[in-house]
């Protein structure tokens, strides 16, 4: 059946109940109201090109035959029941869709479906008894309802940060092996993963409700956590039908978990939060170097799993959470490191950095002052006779005993002459002169005085 262009609402019960095999919706309609194709046998849907249909309606074409579907680009919501109890393998939703009623999709066949990013809302029982292997909840999605994903094939299945809260026997009856529970979710509803391969879960700080069956007859379960304080409601046969591994919470979140022994036969254990078996020590840092600050915990703790180390100077963070048991300082002040690890943190006793010690400079002593000179005399060794032979050459002294060349000069005798260069003194004739007058003088130095001899010898 074809339905006229310009119709804009089909009404509620409007072919209710016929045997209407094919329908075509126009591009006009944009709501199809309660219960209107409800009851027949169509399989085969089909929305005209450029359709403006906004709403459909609760159970508008439910208990049909209908084995695939896509939904026009506009529709915003789907009612109650609105396609359930087909035989739908296929279905692709509107981007445009924000919420699905409950038991909207139920029933059906589908093996795979993608949720628009904007949904916010999913309904009791919305796909409740398909063929789904897997699915992806959007992260505008707070809350998921009651049995909206039971009774499926899901192996897997992703949660976005923003759950708050998963509902009764949400995810009942499937064969999920892994599920990571995101750390804002407060209430998990009773069965809301019981009858899983669960073989491992960890149930985040923020739960405060865990309803009962929670996660019961998940035979593989032998891993179990808790990342926080015991639960204000905790309901029976939690962990029924699970393994036996102990039950392991922490030791450090309040409110405690003193006086519960066990769960559901099996032994809780309370894993304490990092033991500090060494402390950081205080040190002095070198001049322009560094030094190394240390701590060490007791790896001994059951179930402690990986640890981080974050150091801060003071109140200020100076290094990651992955900074390693040992810090390498290079100013001064007051250090310490917090170690986690899933059971809670400890700090360590503050470790002291202090500055090196200078050695004061030495006053340098004052020079010594200097010892006046004494001027000592000059002298130096003549050997001349007391006589001197004509023409016969005589050597004179070159240099004082201080080192400094002698000059020498003669005066009278006449023909006596001194050899500058050899320092000699030959006399040729007398000429009348009986005596000679030899001068010999030398300069001074810084510790001798000026030297002068006269020397007078006679000729013959």
């Amino acid at each position: 059946m074809t339905l006229p262009e310009g119709l804009t609402t089909i009404w509620d019960l409007a072919f209710a109940g016929n045997a209407l095999t094919t329908i075509s919706i126009p591009s006009t309609v944009t709501e199809v109201r309660k219960n209107a194709f409800f009851n027949n046998n169509i399989y085969e849907l089909v929305f005209a090109q450029g359709a403006q249909l906004n709403v459909i309606g609760e159970g508008a074409f439910g208990l049909n035959a209908l084995a695939d579907v896509t939904l026009p680009a506009g529709v915003v919501s789907i009612g109650d029941s609105a396609f359930s109890d087909n035989v739908l393998t296929s279905v692709t939703l509107s981007e445009g869709l924000t919420s699905i009623g409950s038991d909207a999709l139920g029933g059906n066949s589908i093996t795979s479906v993608m949720l628009p990013s904007g949904m916010t809302s999913i309904g009791d029982y919305s796909f409740y008894g398909n063929s789904l292997t897997s699915i992806s909840i959007p992260d505008a999605v707070a809350s998921i309802g009651t049995g909206a994903f039971a009774v499926n094939n899901l192996s897997s299945v992703s949660l976005p940060a923003g759950v708050t809260s998963i509902g009764l026997y949400a995810f009942q009856g499937n064969s999920l092996v892994n599920v990571v529970l995101p750390s804002g979710v407060t209430t998990i509803g009773g069965s809301a993963f019981q009858g899983n391969a669960l073989a491992s879960v960890v149930i985040p700080p923020a739960v405060n409700f865990l309803g009962p069956d929670a996660f019961a007859s998940n035979p593989g379960l032998d891993s179990v956590r808790f990342m926080g304080g015991k639960p204000t409601t905790l309901g029976a046969r939690l962990f029924d039908g699970t393994g036996s591994e102990p039950i392991y919470v922490p030791g450090g979140p309040t409110p405690s978990w003193a006086g519960i022994g066990a769960l559901d036969g099996r032994e809780v254990v309370v894993v304490p939060t990092p033991v500090i078996t060494s402390q950081p020590t205080n040190q002095t840092l070198p001049v322009g170097g560094t030094v190394d600050l240390s701590v060490t915990i007791d790896p001994d703790t059951p179930e402690q799993g990986d640890v981080t180390y974050a150091w801060f100077k003071g109140d200020t963070k100076v290094s990651g959470d992955d900074a390693g048991a040992t810090y390498t300082a290079n100013s001064t002040g007051s250090y310490h490191v917090v170690v986690t690890s899933w059971a809670g943190s400890t700090s360590s006793a503050n470790a002291k950095v202090s500055a090196p010690v200078v050695p004061p400079t030495p006053t340098p002593k004052p020079a010594p002052k200097p010892k006046p000179v004494v001027k000592k005399k000059q002298s130096a060794k003549v050997k001349l006779p007391s006589k001197l032979k004509r023409n016969r050459t005589y050597r004179l002294p070159l240099k004082t005993n201080a080192g400094v060349k002698l000059s020498w000069k003669v005066r009278g005798a006449g023909k006596c002459k001194v050899n500058a260069k050899k320092r000699t003194i030959t006399c040729r004739t007398a000429t009348g002169k009986k005596y000679v007058t030899i001068t010999g003088k030398a300069a001074s130095t810084a510790t001798y005085y000026p030297y002068k001899v006269i020397i007078k010898r006679r000729i013959r």
